[in-house]
């Protein structure tokens, strides 16, 4: 490798450098916690003023998570994280696949003292001994040679969990390429659906941008219910969706909290607005003749086939735009004169004219702002999540362990030195080495 490419090589798998990102992430990420994300321009304009404005917006902090500047940070620390693992791999899976060697001075101390036993047995039927012991307390790759100070038995056990790195390591690699996939070909949009009318296009947040959805969001009803006192208890929308690629029909009614998901895309209920229109319904009672009118107020419509005229002709409302009492002129016939009504907003009124009974019920319409979002990374972000849950106890709760026996001839039976190392955990190795050695001095003085 020349030595421009193992400078930068090694610049990007130093620990120096990720920390360093880190840092850039963190604070980049602390801008878009206080700077709201998405919003329309005249809120940043009202809100920072309007050269404030226009520099968060030139520098993209009006909508950081998507942008191209925030986008490039993740992937240059997802390459650090990438280059860090591979250049340290080597060393590790050479310390995984080696054969089990006597620790050095440095790895013995990490447990301690050596323990020794001594035992009247003999130095052959303490080590067949010794294995049946190491294998039952979860020992592996127990091997026995000759050394100069004796019989030597050594072992490991969690070998695997030095990989445990590289698998919390992957993880945030999987979240950060859903975050990038999510940030390149997702949208944040929104769309005013009034109720009875549909829509083939929402609109980017921020620069109201069309995106054409390939298929028909309709609003059939949309709902308000109230507690006796009049406070809000539900705000709900009935959607349907017309796809025409698929001859699709699909209907559910959004509450808050409770999106409609289709075609990859959420559309989420935010918020309700009362319309100056109204869906008014006329039903002759004796022929059971009926007819429905979309009506704005104010505006004298006809039922043809009855000479029937009706206009929404005033209201009282609530502070928050809701009509609570319609008064309606209604006229059967051309030389009758108009009789007023009042009807409560979506009930019905009864009353007679022109030697007929009439029912009339006026609702009034409404509009919804459905907030939309797509985002094909999601699914990625959760696996990456799962495999960071298997991770991270794997990593912390595991360790590399060996050990390391010695057995010395004695004039009357042998004489056995219990040590070992860990790569982190090191008084647990300890506590495990005592018991340990306390089964074994056990054994050892019943001469079995």
């Amino acid at each position: 490798m020349p030595n421009t490419l193992k400078r930068l090589w090694r610049f990007f798998a130093s620990v120096p450098f990720a920390l360093l990102i880190l840092l850039v992430l963190a604070v980049t990420s602390i801008i878009g916690t206080l700077i709201k994300q998405d919003q329309e321009p005249n809120y940043y304009l009202e809100t920072f003023g309007e050269t404030i404005a226009g520099l968060l917006d030139t520098l993209q902090f009006t909508s950081m998570y998507s942008s191209w500047w925030y986008l490039l940070l993740l992937m240059i620390f997802a390459l650090n994280l990438l280059i860090c693992s591979i250049d340290r791999f080597p060393t590790t899976w050479r310390l995984i696949t080696a054969p089990p060697a006597p620790p050095d001075t440095r790895q013995r101390n990490t447990a301690g003292p050596e323990r020794t036993i001594t035992s009247p047995l003999t130095a052959i039927h303490c080590t067949e001994q010794l294995q049946e012991t190491l294998m039952r307390h979860r020992w592996r790759d127990l091997v026995e040679q000759q050394s100069a100070e004796g019989q030597l038995i050594t072992g490991q056990r969690g070998k695997w969990s030095r990989l445990s790195v590289y698998g919390v390591h992957l993880s945030i690699l999987i979240i950060l390429a859903g975050a990038v996939i999510g940030g390149v070909t997702g949208f944040k949009a929104y769309v005013f659906l009034p109720e009875g009318r549909s829509t083939e296009a929402i609109f980017l947040q921020g620069n109201r941008q069309p995106i054409a959805l390939g298929f028909t969001l309709a609003c059939d009803q949309a709902q308000v219910k109230r507690y006796a006192d009049g406070s809000v208890s539900e705000y709900r929308a009935d959607l349907r969706i017309v796809d025409a690629r698929n001859s699709t029909s699909y209907e559910q009614s959004v509450i808050v909290n409770h999106p409609l998901s289709y075609d990859g895309i959420n559309f989420y209920l935010a918020e309700f607005y009362p319309l100056d229109e109204y869906y008014v319904v006329i039903s002759n009672l004796q022929t059971g003749a009926q007819q429905a009118f979309r009506a704005p107020p104010h505006e004298v419509f006809s039922w043809p086939e009855t000479q029937v005229n009706i206009e929404l002709a005033e209201f009282t409302r609530n502070p928050e735009g809701y009509v609570q009492l319609a008064r309606i002129r209604f006229a059967a016939g051309e030389n009758t004169p108009a009789e007023d009504f009042w009807v409560r907003n979506h009930q019905s009124i009864t009353f007679a004219g022109n030697n007929q009974e009439y029912q009339v019920s006026v609702s009034q319409l409404s509009s919804v702002l459905l907030l939309a979002n797509k985002d094909p990374g999601v699914m990625i972000v959760y696996s990456g999540f799962i495999l960071m849950l298997i991770g991270l106890p794997w990593c912390f709760l595991t360790s590399h362990q060996r050990i390391r026996i010695t057995i010395t001839k004695q004039k009357t039976g042998c004489r056995i030195g219990v040590d070992g190392s860990s790569n982190k955990h090191h008084q647990r190795l300890e506590n495990q080495l005592d018991d340990l050695t306390s089964e074994l001095r056990a054994t050892a003085q019943r001469g079995e």
